[in-house]
């Protein structure tokens, strides 16, 4: 919620700073809704034509925010307003409270405005009707000034009038500032609209006698309001002797006394606002101390969160430690199987290659071995038929032998027995 405000609260500050009523309007209406929501357009349109001074933005956008919807707020709103120099506005607050009242408690309202609230009583009394169609009455006259709200404040132009159009009047002026009391409330519209004898001198050129409520603002009851008498010649006189009640103020006195009175003010405004200052700095300060706290007992709880992680983190790290030394045991006992698996291979390969060049020996060992037998074969096939030539010659000897005339002699004679190759 601080950080919305704050974030909000410099937005419209600087909206304000540069004038753009539509858009503050819409920053503050969702706060509020309905007869509030109303009120406070009320208040943001004088603050808009009045504003305070620049320096109090910051803290005057911040006290619209926090406006609650009820008297109570707007009262608030007021006071803040009044204390940070826009008085206009403050005027203003105040009203929509008194209206937010009414509306919450309707018997509250038992007058209805001016004259009970009838508006042809109202018209008829209007002084500015009595000056347009010189109706004054022609003898000694008492003129009492109220009808001035806000905008609307003919007050001055109406006290001239009086004093120049009518030879004997009397005029009292209601919600005026007392000099000598500052318990007295009065009206205060802005600059120039203060009715204040500063201004009262200031804009009016007739310069009448001043009476003042001689009884202190402490004994007074209801609203405790100023005002002022103003007369002059025999009837000032006749004030100064017969009115206990009311005291004479010189004007130079008076200015002095007025002077000191807005002095005084300020300085009040000055306090009030120091001391909403120091309030809101101790409000600060207790809300970044519960912070401090909050963000220390988070802190806190984070430390141990981040603890129970980092131990668990580090068993799991152990556990993962021990899996990967198991498995690097494992693929190392692997890779020695596998180095021997390897070794054998090669010393088979190296055998087989041995044994295959034993063989490419044996097997040219045997193609000579072939080939001498091949040519033994040839010569034996030859030698046979070499002996098969000398068989037949030899069996054609034989033959010739026995069919020779000597070979049939000796059968003859039985010296030969008959020739036979049988085995």
């Amino acid at each position: 919620m601080e950080d919305r405000l704050d974030s909000s609260g410099q937005r419209l500050a600087g909206l304000l700073k540069a004038g753009d009523f539509d858009s503050a309007r819409a920053l503050l209406r969702s706060n509020l809704k309905g007869r509030a929501r109303s009120l406070q357009d009320d208040v943001l349109l004088v603050l808009f034509k009045s504003p305070p001074p620049e320096t109090a933005l910051g803290s005057v956008a911040e006290a619209l925010l926090r406006l609650a919807p009820d008297a109570s707020g707007f009262s608030t709103l007021a006071e803040h307003l009044e204390a940070n120099g826009a008085a206009l506005a403050a005027q203003v607050a105040q009203r929509c409270a008194a209206e937010l009242d009414f509306d919450a408690h309707p018997a509250m309202d038992v007058w209805g405005g001016a004259f009970n609230g009838q508006e042809r009583r109202q018209t008829l009394f209007d002084q500015r009707e009595l000056f347009d169609e010189n109706r004054l009455p022609p003898g000694p006259a008492l003129f009492y000034l109220d009808a001035h709200w806000e905008h609307d404040l003919p007050l001055w132009e109406e006290i001239d009038e009086i004093f120049s159009r009518h030879p004997s009047p009397v005029v009292m002026v209601d919600d005026f500032r007392v000099p000598t009391d500052s318990g007295f409330a009065y009206d205060n519209y802005g600059k120039g609209k203060c009715l204040s004898v500063t201004n009262l001198h200031e804009a009016v050129t007739t310069r009448p006698s001043m009476f003042f409520p001689k009884h202190a603002s402490a004994h007074e009851t209801g609203a405790r309001r100023g005002c002022v008498v103003l007369a002059q010649g025999d009837l000032a006189d006749y004030t100064r002797r017969k009115v206990p009640m009311l005291t004479e103020l010189s004007l130079s006195d008076a200015l002095v006394l007025d002077g000191v009175g807005e002095l005084r003010n300020d300085l009040a405004r000055v306090a009030l606002a120091v001391a909403k200052t120091a309030s809101r700095e101790q409000e600060l300060q207790r809300c970044l101390t519960d912070e401090l706290q909050q963000i220390r007992a988070r802190s806190e709880a984070q430390q141990a969160d981040l603890a129970g992680e980092l131990q668990q983190t580090r068993a799991r790290s152990e556990a993962q430690q021990a899996d990967l030394l198991a498995k690097i045991a494992r693929l190392e006992l692997r890779a020695h199987e596998l180095s021997s698996a390897v070794a054998r291979a090669e010393f088979i390969q190296q055998q087989r290659e041995l044994e295959a060049e034993n063989a490419k020996r044996d097997a040219a060992t045997a193609r000579e071995a072939v080939t001498g037998l091949q040519n033994l074969v040839l010569r034996l096939h030859e030698e046979l038929r070499s002996g098969r030539t000398e068989t037949q010659e030899t069996l054609r000897q034989v033959a010739e032998l026995q069919h020779s005339r000597w070979r049939r002699i000796g059968l003859l004679l039985g010296l030969a027995r008959k020739a036979s190759f049988e085995r």
